[in-house]
C-alpha cells in the first residue's frame, strides 16, 4: 500500500556525487552509495537516477519504511529537531507533478512512483582538499583532518574507521564521465547546482569545473543557481582569483554564496580549526562591496559548542543585512555526529543563550524585516525546536561526557588548545564541576 507519511522530495530530485570516493548520494543528509568499475563501464547516465539500489530507497519510503539511507534525518527528528526532510506537499508539488503528470497519486503503482527523471539539485562535492579541521568533521571531507590523522592517529571515537582507500584512475574516470554524460543531458534541469568540498574555494578542480559551466551554459531568463559552499577562509591567491570569475558567473548563474559558521572570535577557531575569523570577516565584507547581482547565505551548524556565541555571530549578519541593504539568509544545520557534540549533552543550562537569541529575532529583527527578510521567521522556528530540546534533556548518558572529555584532551595535545581557556562559561556547568 502507498503511503504519505514519509514522502520526502530529496530522494526523487537531490543528486550528489563526490568525485574524490566515486559514491554519490540522493540527498546531502543521505547516506552514500558506492560505485563499481563494472557497473560504470556502459557509462548509463541512469544509474544514478533510477538504479535498483534507488528505486528500493524510493519503494520503502513511499511503503511508509524509515529507509536506512535516511537514518540521518530520522536520528535527528528522534531528538525532537527539525531535520532536512520535506513534506508530502513538497514531494506532490516537486516530485508527483513533475513526474507522473495526468496521474492520480492513489491509483499509481510502486514501480512507475520509484522513477525520477526530472532531477532539480545537484551537489559536487569536489575532494577532501581543505584548510580546516573543524570539530564535527572528519578526514572524508578534509585534506587537513586527515594529515592530522596520519601524524596522531584516528581520534579515539573513529579509531574503527577505516582509511580511505582510492579507486583505481580508470575507475575515477569512468564515474565522471558517467556523471557528465548525465550533466549534458539534464543541466538545464538542476534548479540549483551546488559546490562541496573540502573547501570549493582552494580547489583547482572547481575553477576548471566553472570554466566548463560558463563554456557549456547559454544565458537564460530564469538563471539556475550556482551554490557555492565556503567556509570563506579564504586565503588572498585564491579570493582573489574567485572574485574575478565572479562577474561572468553572475551573468548565466544567480550565484549564491553559501557560507559556513556558527560562532565568533576564539571559539569559532577553536571549532573551526585553522580558520582566521578576522580574514573569514574580511572576506565576508569585501564580498558585500562587490555589489554584484549575487545572493547570500550563511548555514550556522547548530553543536554543543557553538552555543554560547552563536548570538554574536547572528547579530553581526542581521548588522550587515541593515548596513548594506542586502538579504543574508540564515539557515540552519544540526550536528548529530559525533553525539557527544550534538544538543544531546546540552540542557536547561545552555538554555539562556538560546532565549537570547530567540528574543533578539523575535523583538528587533522580524518587526523591523521586509517580506524579503522571512528567512528569519523559519529561523525562529528551528531556534524554537532547540529551546524545546534542552528543556527536555533532564539526563544524558554518562559516556557522551566521557566521550566529550575525551576528545577535548586529545584536542589539547595535538593542537595545544585548552577547552575550558577557550570556553570558560562551559566550566560553570554543572557537569564540569
Amino acid at each position: 500500500m502507498i503511503k504519505k507519511d514519509l514522502l520526502c522530495e530529496h530522494l526523487w530530485n537531490h543528486l550528489v556525487v563526490d568525485f574524490r570516493t566515486q559514491e554519490f548520494r540522493m540527498c546531502c543528509k543521505a547516506a552514500p552509495i558506492s560505485t563499481s568499475e563494472k557497473v560504470l563501464q556502459n557509462k548509463d547516465t541512469q544509474f544514478f537516477l533510477n538504479s535498483e539500489i534507488v528505486r528500493t530507497a524510493r519503494k520503502e519510503m513511499l511503503q511508509g519504511i524509515k529507509t536506512k539511507y535516511c537514518k540521518q534525518c530520522w536520528d535527528i527528528e528522534e531528538r525532537g529537531l527539525n531535520s532536512h526532510r520535506t513534506s508530502y506537499q513538497d514531494w506532490e508539488k516537486n516530485v508527483f507533478a513533475t513526474n507522473f503528470k495526468n496521474k492520480e497519486f492513489e491509483s499509481s503503482d510502486l514501480e512507475s512512483l520509484s522513477r525520477s527523471e526530472h532531477p532539480n539539485n545537484l551537489d559536487i562535492q569536489l575532494g577532501n582538499t581543505c584548510d580546516l579541521k573543524c570539530i564535527y568533521c572528519s578526514d572524508r571531507f578534509s585534506s587537513s583532518w586527515e594529515s592530522e590523522n596520519k601524524k596522531f592517529g584516528n581520534m579515539e571515537y573513529e579509531k574503527n574507521f577505516p582509511s580511505f582507500k582510492p579507486n583505481s584512475k580508470n575507475h575515477q574516470t569512468l564515474f565522471e564521465e558517467t556523471f557528465w554524460a548525465l550533466f549534458s543531458e539534464k543541466k538545464y534541469l538542476f534548479d540549483r547546482i551546488a559546490f562541496l568540498g573540502g573547501e570549493p574555494l582552494i580547489s583547482s578542480n572547481f575553477y576548471l569545473i566553472l570554466e566548463k559551466l560558463l563554456e557549456n551554459y547559454q544565458p537564460r531568463m530564469n538563471k539556475q543557481e550556482l551554490n557555492i559552499i565556503t567556509n570563506l577562509n579564504t586565503p588572498a591567491v585564491f579570493f582573489d582569483k574567485f572574485v574575478k570569475i565572479l562577474p561572468e558567473l553572475s551573468k548565466k548563474f544567480t550565484v549564491n554564496i553559501n557560507v559556513s559558521m556558527e560562532s565568533w572570535g576564539q571559539q569559532a577557531e577553536y571549532i573551526r580549526n585553522g580558520l582566521d575569523f578576522d580574514r573569514f570577516l574580511k572576506n565576508f565584507q569585501n564580498l558585500f562591496d562587490l555589489k554584484l547581482p549575487i545572493k547570500f547565505t550563511t548555514i550556522t551548524s547548530i553543536n554543543f559548542l557553538c552555543l554560547s556565541t552563536l548570538e554574536k555571530y547572528i547579530r553581526w549578519i542581521r548588522e550587515q543585512e541593515t548596513k548594506n541593504n542586502i538579504v543574508i539568509e540564515v539557515h540552519y544545520n544540526i550536528i548529530s555526529y559525533p553525539q557527544f557534540l550534538s544538543l544531546d549533552l546540552a540542557d536547561h543550562q545552555m538554555l539562556k543563550y538560546v532565549k537570547s537569541i530567540v528574543e533578539f529575532i523575535e523583538h528587533q529583527v522580524i518587526p523591523n524585516a521586509n517580506s524579503s527578510h522571512q528567512h528569519w521567521n523559519r529561523y525562529l522556528s528551528h531556534l524554537k525546536a532547540v529551546e524545546d530540546k534542552l528543556l527536555q534533556n533532564n539526563e544524558f548518558n554518562p559516556k557522551i561526557l566521557a566521550d566529550f572529555k575525551q576528545f577535548t584532551s586529545e584536542i589539547k595535545v595535538r593542537r595545544g588548545l585548552s577547552f575550558f581557556d577557550i570556553f570558560p562559561e562551559y566550566a560553570e556547568l554543572s557537569y564540569f564541576k
